[in-house]
């Protein structure tokens, strides 16, 4: 026995030792075998795919940082040994909210002031509280849902109630939205 290292990924034969010759226990050589290993640097051996050496021709630490499939960037806070929060990601529904909340005032503003279903900025504000509601943030509503899903699949999902909350809240203003303003064309409708 030599006391050298195989290369990564040799598997001795049944009956064979690390040089390939042949190994019998009992023999005076598997005493010796374990009392003279000397490791050896193996800076020639080809790596796994994909990957490269680091300094003096060790692997690299896998699995600490890197990117997600895809080309996604892995969430925040990173680093060896930690793991990283990934929730929902809140900012995507700032669109749809935006939208709610200017919905809202328009139907407001149409409700409580002394603008009548004949009149023409009547039928007008009515229309565009609905369409920015009941399209363009219902629609804006994919935006989360989409970056939502790639978030998940990332692995480890942490749900957050305040994120939860504004989803809801989010939810909640589109719905009122649309109802209050397809109540406001409604009653536009029932006066031609």
């Amino acid at each position: 026995m030599n006391g050298t290292r195989p290369p990564y990924g040799y598997t001795p034969g049944f009956g064979q030792d690390s040089d390939g010759g042949q190994y019998f226990p009992g023999d005076s050589e598997a005493s010796e075998w374990s009392s003279d290993f000397k490791p050896q640097d193996y800076s020639g051996a080809v790596p796994p795919y994909g990957a490269e050496y680091g300094s003096g021709g060790s692997y690299p630490d896998y699995g600490t940082t890197g990117s997600a499939d895809f080309g996604e960037p892995v969430p925040t806070g990173t680093s060896s040994g930690t793991i990283s929060e990934n929730s929902a990601p809140v900012v995507s529904l700032v669109p749809s909210l935006v939208l709610a909340v200017v919905s809202l005032i328009l139907s407001g503003v149409i409700t409580f002031s002394s603008m009548g279903p004949t009149d023409s900025s009547y039928r007008a504000m009515s229309l565009i509280a609905w369409a920015a509601a009941g399209v363009v943030g219902i629609t804006a509503m994919s935006l989360y849902f989409i970056a939502d899903t790639k978030r998940r699949a990332l692995g480890f999902y942490q749900i957050v109630s305040w994120k939860q909350a504004v989803y809801f809240a989010t939810v909640v203003l589109l719905f009122v939205a649309v109802v209050w303003s397809a109540v406001e064309i409604g009653l536009w409708v029932g006066k031609l």
